[in-house]
């Protein structure tokens, strides 16, 4: 299931953040974050099989690690801009949640997976750690490998198991600019079929978008076809 709760604040000295039970699988069910009095805390509902978490200020590892099943709270710094929260598994997948950026779920299907990324700035580890290949992007009418993926840039993984990863970043325009022809791209936020185009899926096989108000989801890829080059916002 596609979702996944946003942040957006820019002030997050105080406040209470909450990932809800029901909106995904990942390794910690129900996870809660509180940052008060200068500290940070967080709970879990249930672990299921997370090893340790790691708190990251600004991108850079901030104390040690807390192994589950410890007291999670941590002091922190009079000043930063960014706090995440990593999660990692007995296998080492990790799962990031952070009050101070934009945060997605991606539900990844085994094998064949058009997707692309509806997050900026955004950390494309845990999609690597699911497959033994290259990204596929389309440019300039053929498909090319890469190990880097631009903000809604359409692209297939093969993955190894079926999984629901959270990424975080900062949440994109929408804008697309498509080409003469077949594009490879996706969307900011859920929404609508562009008007007039031509809009495929994909989920083991390719599937014609038809619903106008909610075809398209964003984290997934599309195929959209333009007579023109045209910009269009997918958000």
């Amino acid at each position: 299931a596609l979702g996944g709760l946003k942040f957006s604040s820019l002030d997050i000295t105080s406040g209470e953040y909450t990932l809800g039970v029901s909106q995904v699988y990942t390794a910690a069910y129900g996870f809660d974050i509180l940052i008060r009095d200068g500290y940070v805390s967080w709970t879990v509902e249930d672990e299921l099989n997370v090893a340790y978490y790691e708190l990251i200020l600004d991108g850079k590892v901030f104390g040690d690690r807390v192994y589950a099943g410890e007291n999670y709270k941590v002091q922190l710094p009079e000043k930063y801009n960014e706090l995440v929260i990593k999660v990692v598994d007995y296998s080492g997948l990790e799962q990031l949640f952070s009050p101070s950026l934009d945060s997605q779920f991606i539900s990844i299907e085994k094998g064949w997976n058009l997707l692309s990324l509806p997050l900026s700035d955004a950390s494309i580890k845990t999609l690597k750690e699911l497959t033994d290949g290259p990204f596929w992007i389309w440019r300039d009418g053929r498909y090319i490998m890469t190990d880097s993926l631009s903000v809604q840039q359409g692209f297939w993984l093969y993955a190894r198991e079926k999984r629901s990863v959270n990424i975080v970043g900062h949440l994109a325009d929408g804008k697309v600019n498509l080409e003469a022809g077949w594009n490879m791209t996706g969307p900011a936020e859920n929404c609508k079929r562009p008007e007039g185009m031509t809009v495929y899926g994909y989920s083991k096989t390719y599937q014609k978008v038809l619903d106008i108000e909610h075809g398209m989801i964003s984290g997934q890829g599309y195929w959209i076809f333009s007579e023109q080059p045209k910009a269009v916002i997918l958000k």
